[in-house]
């Protein structure tokens, strides 16, 4: 399966929004009973998203084809890969 670079970059950023709306959420401890709701209702499938993305992206990048806001947005997405495994693990 294949996808546009620019679809791609669409999701990679929509997935990051989600993590870093989140995370700011969490450090301003809004505790809204709509922000439960929607955070239970997104985070496993954005969390389930995130390594298809990383392989989708990283086909893509690898047969020659380097936007560079899909670079931008790949790099970012396994950077919040990365992070969100440490949070898991440590």
């Amino acid at each position: 399966m294949s996808m546009k670079p620019k679809t791609l970059t669409y999701l990679n950023v929509s997935v990051i929004g989600y993590f870093l709306l989140l995370w700011i959420l969490s450090s301003l401890e809004v505790k809204a009973w709509i922000v439960s709701f929607l955070t239970e209702l997104f985070t496993i499938p954005f969390m389930i998203a995130i390594p298809i993305l990383l392989i989708l992206g990283g086909k893509v990048l690898l047969t020659g084809k380097r936007p560079a806001g899909l670079v931008i947005s790949f790099v970012g997405l396994a950077v919040l890969a990365g992070l969100i495994l440490t949070s898991i693990l440590g």
